[in-house]
């Protein structure tokens, strides 16, 4: 019988029975309601309190019962999650410019303090870090020993699911060039052919995490625009290449607008000729004119449409003026 339970509940700050525990009580449904035909009403709740354990079959027709997928759960772990919810708050409301100094310092004390806690809590933690470090002194940067040890957690996985993929796209800027490395390695042999909707969760996250990949490969290869790394535009082409082949199982607008400027960069850094460059240069000018078009794009109520065409925008702008990629940006939905 192999037991799913513990398997499920490593890395997680809640436990999968209270998870499932607050699906059931959100729905309204009885304890007899989901246990019926699968086990004894008491088994069920022994399993809800954390005394059993559940095999995979029961997993799966519990589920099935909460007309829910175990995916969900996530779901509801992030929307009950203190820290998590908020953390959402606070991003918010840094959008919005009314963010409070004091309300994110007690935020990042709290993050802080619940790190170790387990692998979503350090999550939250290096991403609080990671996205309030310009906006207050008192946030600290991502140390070399922390990314260190979150690309440990990453390396550690025989199989990188979607929470592993998030986590690369999540923090692409701060791994080091042999943690891409090992990503591209491990990604680029990921089969994408079988993919369709039925996958839509993991078709979101892999070209996230590929996207974010290319385009820190290609901007820790130019980083001196006199002495071009072509070793590490390679890797770069490698990880387009890898998107493109995504791409083509399925397309996602968003994606491609980012591999065609990936196509584009690559190629102007690898020219090696003053025309070849200019041929280069060429592209960006044309493909700027289409994503200008795609930025001012508005919806039914004449608001904005996001899309990752401002990311390339500002791309293509700065490698049509100043031949460089300007300041990192990523793609992270």
């Amino acid at each position: 019988m192999d037991i799913f339970l513990l398997t499920l509940q490593k890395g997680h700050g809640m436990n999968i029975h209270l998870l499932i525990r607050r699906l059931r009580m959100k729905q309204g449904v009885k304890q007899s309601e989901i246990a019926k035909d699968i086990m004894d009403t008491s088994a069920y709740s022994r399993f809800e309190k954390g005394e059993r354990a559940l095999t995979s079959t029961e997993l799966e027709l519990i589920m099935n019962r909460l007309n829910a997928h175990i995916t969900d759960l996530n779901d509801i772990e992030n929307m009950e999650n203190a820290v998590a919810a908020k953390i959402r708050e606070v991003t918010q409301k840094s959008i919005d410019n009314e963010l409070n100094l004091d309300e994110l310092k007690d935020l990042y004390e709290i993050a802080k303090l619940e790190k170790d806690k387990s692998l979503r809590s350090y999550r939250s933690y290096l991403y609080v870090k990671h996205q309030f470090k310009n906006i207050a002194e008192f946030i600290e940067p991502i140390t070399s020993e922390e990314i260190d040890t979150l690309f440990s957690e990453i390396q550690s996985k025989n199989y990188l699911t979607n929470y592993y993929l998030q986590l690369i796209a999540d923090f692409t800027p701060t791994f080091k060039i042999t943690h891409l490395e090992f990503f591209l390695e491990t990604l680029k042999n990921y089969e994408v052919e079988s993919i369709s909707s039925i996958d839509c969760q993991y078709l979101h996250v892999l070209p996230s995490a590929i996207s974010n990949i290319t385009d820190s490969f290609i901007d820790h290869a130019v980083l001196d625009p006199n002495n071009i790394d072509f070793d590490l535009l390679a890797k770069a082409e490698e990880a387009c290449n890898k998107l493109g082949e995504i791409l083509d199982s399925r397309p996602i607008f968003n994606f491609s607008l980012l591999f065609t400027l990936f196509r584009i960069r690559i190629e102007y850094y690898k020219a090696l000729t003053p025309a070849d460059k200019e041929v280069a240069l060429q592209k960006a000018k044309n493909y700027k004119k289409e994503v200008e078009f795609i930025v001012n794009m508005t919806d039914y109520h004449r608001n904005k449409i996001k899309t990752t065409a401002d990311i390339a925008l500002y791309s293509l702008n700065n490698l049509i003026t100043f031949g460089t990629p300007g300041e990192v940006a990523y793609f992270i939905d």
